[in-house]
């Protein structure tokens, strides 16, 4: 059964709710099944801002290029770290194809990369839904969910249609922590 809600398509559907925006799916089964993924320098920055991204190293095999490395120019405990010994490519075009060599999905909150990705038809994600993935996996709390999420809106820029979109699949993640 489909429902329309403003720019949003909801699907009732045996494994809980389906987000739709426009050609784009969302499932909260995605962070079921997220268990690696290629993260770039900008959602390192950010996570790691927020003491965040060696707690998603717990949940997720998370993996970044030796170049990311030295653009981010934080401590990746946990990380894997690619050497790439490519050099004709820029940070992100090699981080993109490692991903899509290894069909990963991609964890960043640069606007090219994602297009990329989504050209690529690769799952890719930002540094709001991965702590959306942390809500969902119980491992923060609403409440501190909501101090990260201002903090995050503070040093990131998310368009309105992100921030909607965020919202709605934090509404369906507490619709089904609460069954």
């Amino acid at each position: 059964m489909f429902r329309k809600l403003g720019a949003y398509i909801y699907h009732f559907g045996t494994n809980g709710y389906i987000l739709m925006k426009f050609h784009n799916v969302f499932s909260l089964v995605e962070f079921d099944e997220l268990k690696a993924a290629v993260i770039d320098a900008s959602s390192i920055i950010y996570l790691s801002k927020l003491r965040m991204a060696d707690e998603l190293t717990n949940y997720i095999s998370l993996y970044t290029t030796s170049q990311i490395v030295v653009e981010a120019n934080l401590p990746l405990a946990g990380m894997e770290i690619v050497v790439v010994t490519e050099n004709n490519f820029s940070n992100d075009e090699n981080l993109i194809k490692f991903a899509n060599e290894k069909q990963l999905p991609i964890i960043s909150d640069d606007r090219k990369v994602l297009l990329t990705a989504q050209k690529l038809n690769l799952r890719y994600y930002n540094s709001l839904m991965m702590l959306l993935f942390l809500v969902y996996k119980r491992v923060i709390q609403l409440e501190t969910f909501n101090v990260l999420e201002k903090k995050l809106s503070a040093i990131a820029y998310y368009s309105d249609d992100v921030i909607k979109f965020g919202k709605k699949v934090l509404h369906e993640i507490m619709n089904q922590l609460t069954l």
